[in-house]
This record gives C-alpha cells, sequence and structure tokens, in this order.
C-alpha cells in the first residue's frame, strides 16, 4: 500500500483518523493490527486491506467487515450489535450484555436444542417495520476456562494451540449447519446473568436497563455512527418486552426457559 496521507498524530485511540471521517467517507486504521477499513459512502466503494491474511488478528476472523457494514447501513433500518440471538423460524430473542455476563455460554447452551442459532457475538437487527434479527456470521467464542462445561464443542475449537493467549474459535457452519438459522422475528430482549445457583429463572426488566445492557457494549467499537446506533437500539427496546436471564449451573434449563418465554409471547403456537 502507498503510504498514507495522515500523519501518526491524527490516530485515535480505537483507530480513527482526525480529519478523514467527514459523513461521506469513514476511515479506520489500528497501527499494531494493519487492518484498514475505508467506506466512500457516496461513491458506494469499500476497502478492507490488510498486508497478509495471515497477520489477522483471531478477533477479526470472527466478525470481518463490521466497521464497514455498520458505516454503510448507517442511514437504514438495520444496525450491527454486539449481541447473540437464537430461536425459531417463528421467532426468537436477543441475547445481549457486557463480556463476561453469560451471553456466550448462555446462546452454545441452546445448541443441539430446539433453539437455533443466528449468532454469539455480533449479528444485525432491523428496527423497522418490525424487529428482525439476521445472523451475519456462523462463529462462536468461548472463553477457553469455560470448555470444560462444553465438552461436545473442545473437539471443533479451530485455534485449540492458542488458547493460553486466545479465546476458543469455533466455525459452527462446518460442524452443526443443521443448528444455524438466517434469522427470525425478534420476540425478547434477554439479558443473562449468571448465578451460579442451579436452576435458571426469567424476570422482567424495564426498556432502560436493556438499552443500557445493549448500546455501550455496541457502540463501543463501532466508530463513526454513535447517534443513529442509539436511536435504533432505541426503537428496539421500545418494540420488545426486555427479560433478565438468570442462567443457573444446569445448562439444560437454558434453552427450557427460553423455550417457555417465547411460549408465552406467541399463544398461537407457531414454531
Amino acid at each position: 500500500m502507498a503510504p498514507p496521507p495522515w500523519s501518526g498524530e491524527q490516530y485515535t485511540n480505537l483507530g480513527e483518523i482526525d480529519g478523514y471521517n467527514n459523513g461521506q467517507v469513514h476511515v479506520t486504521y489500528t497501527p499494531g493490527v494493519d487492518i484498514l477499513h475505508c467506506l466512500d459512502r457516496q461513491r458506494g466503494l469499500a476497502v478492507y486491506w490488510t498486508p497478509t491474511f495471515r497477520l489477522i488478528p483471531w478477533w477479526e476472523q470472527s466478525f470481518p467487515l463490521r466497521s464497514i457494514l455498520n458505516w454503510w447501513l448507517r442511514d437504514e433500518p438495520f444496525q450491527p450489535a454486539h449481541a447473540a440471538a437464537v430461536g425459531r423460524p417463528s421467532g426468537g430473542v436477543l441475547i445481549t450484555g457486557p463480556s463476561g455476563t453469560g451471553k456466550s455460554t448462555s446462546t452454545l447452551a441452546c445448541l443441539g436444542s430446539e433453539l437455533q442459532y443466528a449468532g454469539d457475538d455480533y449479528v444485525l437487527i432491523r428496527t423497522d417495520p418490525s424487529p428482525f434479527v439476521f445472523s451475519l456470521y456462523s462463529t462462536a467464542k468461548l472463553e477457553a476456562d469455560n470448555l470444560a462445561r462444553f465438552p461436545n464443542l473442545a473437539p471443533l475449537v479451530s485455534n485449540a494451540e492458542r488458547l493460553d493467549r486466545e479465546k476458543a474459535l469455533i466455525y459452527l457452519q462446518e460442524h452443526h449447519p443443521s443448528s444455524l438459522i438466517k434469522g427470525f422475528p425478534i420476540r425478547a430482549l434477554v439479558i443473562p446473568k449468571v448465578t451460579g445457583l442451579p436452576h435458571t429463572t426469567i424476570e422482567t426488566i424495564s426498556p432502560a436497563a436493556a438499552l443500557l445492557a445493549l448500546a455501550p457494549t455496541t457502540t463501543k467499537h463501532l466508530l463513526g455512527t454513535r447517534r443513529e446506533t442509539v436511536e435504533k437500539l432505541m426503537r428496539l427496546v421500545k418494540a420488545v418486552p426486555s427479560y433478565r436471564l438468570l442462567a443457573g449451573t444446569d445448562l439444560a434449563q437454558i434453552p427450557a426457559a427460553i423455550s417457555s418465554l417465547l411460549d408465552s409471547l406467541n399463544p398461537s403456537g407457531a414454531r
């Protein structure tokens, strides 16, 4: 690549370049990771550049192009969101919350159940005309010390030799294609909380509590669209009910609790 037209002083903490993000053009380049994201909205042209695919970090492999997708959809009723999603063709739940709250554990506990998997880290939500979630990536990520709770997933880890410094990364389309789903209507937002107790229960929470779980973790790494992103997420939390999933140690109870919640939100019985 040609030398960049900006100086080292123009880099911000998360890689945005001062003077090179004006609403039409968005640019991020993070020194050390060496990946350039660039979108020219007027020309409809995006560039994703790296010196070699061998340098792409493991976390980037789990959600490639998320910055470009976020910029591209800024003025549309679509939003990449830091959330997971499981459900049925008739509807499902968006599972969100800061890292470490049990989002991936709750989602992966649903593998092999009647609930299908649309994502466990980043998904695409539509706010209008009705809430809907689309699968973007079929990867799953799990803290290495949490693998013991999922012995069936341990042989599927793609980076097993690097778990001392990386999360376990699994490409589910290679191993669980029948468990994947392209998308479904969003019936509820669910925010997990690990309790350490054996049983899983669900309680109602306010839209404000759901927004506080979803918005900061989504806007933290999606740069240049904060106002538009928060507005979309506000519309979402107003449109569907929100719940706290008090996740117990018996993982089989998690999909059962979510299925029961979906049954209660869908009196017609359609699945």
